[in-house]
């Protein structure tokens, strides 16, 4: 390869790596992306094998966390370019690369779990309710620039206003001795949870939806590694096992961005006659949210083009008896008819 025979003409194995460094960043801006990954492997290997964590003068670390998220999303030497982040303390350029050695990692999109390098949040004696209660509401509100007062309305709408303010104050120090205190910033009355030393799978979520909506209009050949990303991310409705009123409005955004993003891409492969990958898409985002009538309809529609009549009267029986387990209701007048016409057929 290439970048092989290119370095093999250099004795010293730091400057093989400072040129494999450069020749990366170069075909990764000329949107030569294989051939980048390929200059990284190689670099990253002859990195690994000498043990190099300093490389001086040529160390940037603007662009060392670029290809180090790089490597990290190709699977190039994980633990080595790990290793190397920890040690530099390098900051990562964007939220999306789970593998990155984060401080902290928090799940929402399931059951909630809090990650502490990597390891489960442990406690000293009984869980600690009120200080986690307090993290979730900050991520339901957004996570930056949270009015204290917000939070405390949310959490202790019953205290007046001195005793909210020092419930307040408690638990935020209780919540800085389990997660650490660079991770929130309070700052002028509002609380961020830093995106720097923080991974939020909300955040990547709807980070993800946005580029996923753009890419049908124009690179659509990717959709489908995108939908499985953004399918695998949402797994069950955000902080699931909350029923406090301050949840919902981040609940149900989340929960129409998801929905919007499968049928997009769902109308694209009805679009491009592709019914096939459509019913395995609206199948697995029926598992994910069993309580999106449109998703049956949407199902029984790409079954319906495959000649799958019976696959589509099952999955009307079920849009059914979900509906009136989980709702007391039943199916609405366009579900029907679209049955009816199975039938008839």
């Amino acid at each position: 390869n290439l970048a092989q025979q290119f370095v093999d003409e250099f004795p010293s194995h730091v400057l093989k790596f400072y040129i494999l460094r450069v020749a990366a960043q170069a075909f990764f801006a000329a949107g030569e992306e294989e051939a980048g990954l390929a200059a990284l492997r190689l670099g990253f290997k002859i990195a690994r094998e000498q043990g190099y964590m300093n490389c001086h003068p040529w160390w940037l670390p603007k662009v060392m966390s670029r290809l180090c998220t790089k490597a990290l999303d190709a699977g190039i030497e994980i633990p080595y370019v790990r290793s190397l982040i920890k040690y530099r303390d390098l900051l990562p350029e964007t939220l999306d690369v789970e593998q990155w050695p984060w401080k902290i990692k928090i799940y929402t999109l399931d059951r909630f779990t809090v990650l502490i390098d990597d390891l489960p949040l442990s406690f000293e004696g009984k869980t600690q309710k009120k200080p986690l209660e307090l993290l979730k509401a900050l991520i339901a509100s957004g996570g930056r620039g949270i009015g204290v007062q917000q939070l405390i309305d949310a959490l202790w709408e019953d205290a007046d206003g001195d005793a909210g303010k020092r419930s307040f104050e408690i638990t935020l120090h209780r919540l800085r001795k389990l997660i650490g205190t660079d991770a929130l910033i309070l700052e002028d009355g509002r609380l961020t949870l830093d995106a720097r030393h923080t991974w939020v799978d909300a955040w990547v979520f709807e980070r993800r939806a946005g580029r996923l909506e753009a890419m049908v209009r124009k690179h659509p050949e990717h959709i489908a590694e995108h939908t499985d990303a953004l399918c695998a991310l949402y797994r069950a409705p955000f902080l699931c096992d909350v029923t406090a009123a301050w949840v919902l409005p981040m609940r149900e955004r989340l929960r129409g961005r998801f929905l919007r993003c499968v049928y997009t891409a769902g109308e694209h492969w009805a679009r491009t006659a592709q019914w096939s990958v459509a019913a395995t898409l609206y199948a697995r985002a029926i598992d994910i949210d069993p309580h999106a009538e449109e998703l049956y309809c949407r199902l029984m529609l790409a079954y319906r083009h495959l000649d799958r009549r019976a696959d589509a009267l099952a999955t009307y029986r079920r849009c059914e008896n979900t509906l009136a387990t989980s709702h007391g209701m039943v199916p609405g007048s366009g579900t029907k008819a679209l049955r009816d016409s199975l039938l008839a057929h």
